[in-house]
């Protein structure tokens, strides 16, 4: 199961909670399962695909931090 490394229980944090529940969800199943709670997802960095689109210097280096 993938989630994140802030999943946890709480109000007003969106997916955070429900990635918690789940996580908590599959260690109550009988069914062995592995939860991969990653820090970092490439769909965080949806908001730099348009000024790399465009060129910009500074969203490349985001991507790809040895370009100048």
């Amino acid at each position: 199961m993938q989630s994140t490394c802030g999943a946890m229980e709480g109000d007003g944090i969106g997916d955070l909670t429900v990635l918690y529940e789940s996580e908590r969800l599959a260690e109550a199943s009988a069914v062995p399962a592995a939860i991969n709670r990653a820090a970092y997802f490439y769909t965080n960095l949806d908001m730099l695909l348009e000024p790399v689109r465009q060129g910009s210097p500074r969203a490349a280096r985001n991507f790809c931090p040895n370009s100048s």
